[in-house]
């Protein structure tokens, strides 16, 4: 029942409540929500030459080629393949709709109206829901109105539709730290991030370790901020932000007032100079404070709540009202204040008004259960805010346990304790289950279970000490082939790799018929990227085996993995012809089709073994990737569900599909069929794969990360699987991560190749020379001949500046495997030597050898654009487009000369292009600026903005922008744009952006 008063304690808890505001997150508010433009650190500098941007020539780890798209070869990959869809006059002006939309929430974000801003945004999305820049806008909005989970939401669905994370790291990072996530904060990879992104990044990391009480470690995230840029008032206030948590209120103030000395106009300061002036007992200063806070901006939320907790310690209860008055109109009617709705039951109270204190203490409660529960358990005011509502109306039950995550925060405080000790009469604590156990854990060390954990803990799973023992003990023993096959068979299940390997070879030495030994060496020794061994085992088989069907199944096999197609689809026949019914050999026939470019006759073949074999989900599987490598979407995505039904737990097909959803930007079917397969397969390697690719797709570094750690945990010292899981870190940014993985790889497998290539290329694209030349030499010393370790060691001579040398590897190895790579390479030697004529006519040469290979054309009419031969470039992108009409790059470039040529057809191509490839921002740019060039503003401003975001380091498409926001009259967003693009430098016209910053003048 309620009583007219509130519970005594509350007498003891309010004045210390408002005595401390809450802690104030400062870092992101100027950088980022303040500002409609973050500024990025300069790129490499490209090639002098009058058109260098057109190639992106440099390292190979550049996540987004420079427009025109890059030499390289690192543009659209699985796009390439996707039917152009047309767009109808509806579609268009939807997008037009859109983009105006987007445009008035940004002028409504930029007046404080964060409601009217959040209204449009979601307009602008429902008009076109794919406009990168509206998602932005509104995961700004929701931060800063208060709405973290629905922020962070927003941001990584931005982030997995293509924003850049330049422009999403930092808003996402505090997104979480609102939420109370500090330790995800601090798992966020600040590698790649520019200086000014890096200095917002350190504060909001400050705050975060500043939330989980390490002082002397946000001290140190400041001193790195300040060391990028000593002068930020943003330093300053995080500064004070720490001063106040180490209770030192003149050292506070100090640094509050350096930072309004640097910047008066952000509310933020004045906050945090009102909080210092409050705990020195200023309080005439701190109202002053807080009220020129609230001036600058009319709903801050903090602000308003802290003057009001101060004027009602005063007993100036009727000032107070008007500011918990205001709050009530400006709130969320769905989402109160808790503080808010406590002060005026607080009110309420001192006016002995019990309805109004029944409204208060159920509108707090309304408010906190709202709030998602790890977001509660880091705001300690609201747990305690909660726990006397709940008191309050007589819930006694939940107050206690809202009670004891506060004192898990704040033992000392006396009020709390107090009320606490009135519940907990009657009551006993029967949470805290872990902590419980662990003590009693200790004193048993012998136990069973803690020693079958400590044992899957420290051999990872499936490695357990036993089985390894026993293992170890029949190997010793063995002496005949097929128990070494048996041995090395299980060796392999609990990841000794390299043992295994010595018994598979040692029973296939005894006895060559061993197939299933000769099978898993073959395997092996692919996977570890020696390919002539892998033909030497498989040989060595037939030899022994001429009418086995397996056999030469087996060699085709290793040929083909070793790109000997030819030989490959001999030996395929051979078993075909040894054996018409194996399957295998026929699937492998069709398979060899598809890689050579023949969809027709793969279909055929596929279809036929279909005919004979309706619920053959290896056929089904092959054919539904061949169907997607064709662009028949539909078809494919059909095939692989098809299988699920035949097979609910095929992994491979499974996977297939996430992967498909994944590229269709169906991330949450990806979700639906990755948690499906954990459930029916539980968490094997493959399952957890699947789940962090789904979570990469998304954006969603914390999920991905907790998986994939999980992942390598689980794989024991598995290299395949570790490698594995190392490529799936770096796609999430997880450089240290994957570093770690490929190194527990190599302790267990010290001569694992895959796992010692990709270190060696993460040391190239970390210019860490030394240690890959180490790495490249052992490798070579051990497989001299291996294509993928000379390329390596090419890249190692271009990357020293030693072109000569490096010629000489790639023309080698054009020579000998005259593919698109290696004339990629080639290209790239040539380019950096200065010897265009002769880089061209070796090209020429590749791909007279090869006319039908459109890599090999892309390469070369790329090249020539590179060195300004348009005309040679035109003609080439031409007869790469009679080949394959849906090669984005090739149309893109193509698009790119039209508008050098002022063609109008510059804007057809571009869209034939954009089409294919809607979420690249070379394509978005070159169609933006092909609109531009032909009047049509509207759409220009739509493309260029996406392009924009995806590209933010991208000189060219930040000039581009700033023409089209120069011909909108957005002259103050033009002007941040273009000084961008200058300082960003590489720009393909230089002398046009210059000319537009003169137009354009200072502020």
């Amino acid at each position: 029942m309620l009583q007219p008063g509130l519970p005594s304690a509350i007498a003891h808890t309010l004045p210390a409540l408002s005595a401390n505001p809450p802690p104030i997150h400062l870092p992101y508010f100027l950088a980022t929500l303040m500002k409609t433009t973050v500024k990025t650190a300069p790129a490499a500098p490209n090639s002098p030459r009058a058109l260098a941007n057109a190639l992106a020539t440099g390292s190979r780890s550049q996540p987004l080629p420079r427009r025109p798209t890059a030499l390289l070869g690192v543009l659209m990959g699985a796009l390439l393949s996707v039917s152009v869809l047309p767009c109808s006059e509806a579609q268009a002006a939807a997008s037009t709709d859109a983009a105006r939309l987007y445009e008035d929430a940004q002028i409504r974000f930029d007046k404080n109206d964060l409601p009217g801003a959040s209204i449009q945004a979601k307009n602008a999305l429902q008009k076109d829901p794919n406009l990168l820049s509206a998602y932005l806008l509104l995961g700004r909005t929701l931060l800063k109105q208060g709405k973290a989970v629905e922020a962070e939401q927003t941001l990584r669905r931005a982030m997995s539709m293509g924003v850049d994370r330049i422009e999403i790291v930092t808003l996402l990072s505090q997104s979480l730290l609102d939420q109370g996530k500090s330790r995800q904060v601090m798992d966020i990879d600040l590698n790649g991030l520019p200086p000014t992104t890096l200095l917002d990044m350190r504060l909001v990391r400050a705050a975060a370790q500043m939330d989980m009480g390490n002082l002397q470690t946000a001290q140190t995230e400041i001193d790195e901020a300040r060391r990028i840029d000593p002068r930020s008032p943003l330093i300053f206030a995080s500064t004070a932000a720490l001063r106040l948590r180490e209770r030192n209120f003149m050292a506070a103030r100090q640094a509050a007032d350096q930072a309004l000395a640097i910047d008066s106009s952000e509310p933020r300061f004045w906050m945090t100079r009102a909080t210092t002036s409050h705990g020195m007992g200023d309080i005439r200063g701190a109202l002053a404070d807080y009220g020129q806070a609230i001036k600058l901006n009319d709903r801050f939320v903090d602000a308003r709540v802290a003057r009001a907790s101060l004027l009602m310690d005063l007993g100036r209860d009727n000032e107070a009202w008007q500011d918990l008055e205001v709050l009530r109109q400006q709130e969320d009617p769905d989402f109160p204040d808790p503080r808010g709705a406590y002060l005026r039951a607080l009110y309420s109270s001192r006016k002995k008004d019990v309805d109004g204190v029944r409204n208060g203490l159920n509108e707090v409660i309304k408010a906190v259960e709202a709030i998602p529960q790890d977001i509660l358990v880091r705001r300690t005011q609201y747990l305690l805010l909660a726990a006397l509502a709940y008191h309050g109306t007589n819930q006694t039950e939940k107050a206690r346990g809202y009670l004891q995550l506060f004192l898990s925060a704040e033992p000392r405080h006396v009020g709390a304790r107090k009320l606490l000790a009135s519940i907990l009469i009657t009551t006993r604590d029967y949470d805290g289950v872990v902590s419980t156990l662990e003590p009693i854990l200790k004193q048993a060390p012998r136990d069973t279970a803690i020693l079958s954990m400590l044992a899957s803990a420290n051999l990872g799973l499936n490695r357990p000490q036993k089985a390894s023992e026993l293992l170890e003990q029949a190997a010793a023993g063995a002496d005949d082939p097929n128990t070494r096959t048996s041995i090395g068979l299980t060796m392999i299940g609990v990841g000794q790799i390299d043992n295994a390997l010595e018994q598979l070879r040692r029973a296939v030495k005894a006895d060559p018929k061993q197939l299933q030994a000769a099978t898993a060496l073959t395997v092996i020794e692919l996977k570890r990227g020696n390919k002539q061994g892998a033909i030497a085992v498989a040989q060595q088989v037939v030899a022994q085996s001429p009418k086995s069907a397996l056999a030469y199944n087996l060699l085709g096999t290793a040929k083909g993995a070793s790109g000997d197609l030819n030989g490959a689809r001999a030996a395929y026949q051979k078993a075909v012809s040894l054996e018409p019914s194996f399957t295998p050999a026929q699937l492998n026939l069709a398979k060899l089709e598809a890689q050579d470019n023949k969809p027709d006759a793969a279909r055929a073949q596929f279809n036929t073994i279909l005919k004979q074999q309706p619920r053959n989900t290896a056929a089904l599987y092959e054919l539904a990737r061949l169907e997607w490598s064709t662009g028949r979407r539909n078809e494919a995505i059909r095939h692989m569900e098809k299988i699920l039904s035949l097979d609910p737990r095929n992994v491979r097909a499974a996977t297939e599909l996430i992967d498909r959803h994944i590229e269709m930007r169906a991330t949450d079917k990806a979700l639906e069929v990755a948690k499906d397969m954990a459930i029916k397969i539980g968490d094997t390697p493959e399952s957890l794969a699947a789940q962090a690719r789904v979570y990469i797709a998304l954006a969603d570094r914390g999920n991905a990360k907790l998986i994939l750690d999980k992942l390598v945990r689980q794989s024991g010292y598995d290299a395949n699987i570790l490698t594995g899981a190392a490529e799936l870190q770096l796609a999430a940014g997880l450089t240290d991560s994957a570093r770690y993985t490929l190194e527990k790889a190599l302790s267990n497998t010290a001569n694992h190749v895959p796992a010692e290539i990709m270190l060696a290329n993460m040391d190239l694209q970390a210019r860490d020379f030394g240690k890959a030349e180490s790495r490249i030499r052992s490798l070579q010393q051990r497989l001299p001949s291996e294509p993928s370790i000379q390329r390596l060691a090419g890249r190692l001579a271009l990357g020293r500046g030693q072109a000569t040398e490096a010629l000489t590897i790639f023309s080698n190895l054009a020579k000998n495997y005259p593919g698109s790579a290696s004339a990629q390479d080639l290209a790239d030697a040539y380019l950096k030597s200065g010897q265009y004529a002769k880089g061209l006519e070796a090209l020429r040469a590749i791909a007279k050898s090869r006319p039908n290979d459109t890599s090999i054309l892309r390469t070369v009419a790329d090249y020539q654009l590179h060195i300004n031969d348009k005309a040679g470039a035109q003609a080439t992108y031409q007869a790469l487009l009679k080949l394959d009409p849906k090669n984005v790059g090739a149309l893109n470039n193509l698009a790119y000369i039209q508008i050098l040529n002022r063609d109008s057809g510059a804007v057809e191509t571009a869209t034939r292009a954009h089409q294919l490839a809607p979420d690249n921002p070379n394509a978005s740019d070159t169609l933006g600026w092909a609109l531009l060039q032909n009047g049509k503003l509207d759409e220009a401003l739509l493309n260029l903005r996406e392009a924009r975001l995806r590209a933010p380091n991208s000189a060219d498409i930040r000039y581009h922008l700033a023409a089209a926001l120069e011909k909108a009259n957005k002259k103050e967003e033009a002007r941040k744009e273009i000084a961008e693009a200058l300082r960003l430098g590489g720009l393909s016209d230089p002398d046009g952006a210059k000319a537009l910053q003169g137009r354009l003048g200072s502020r």
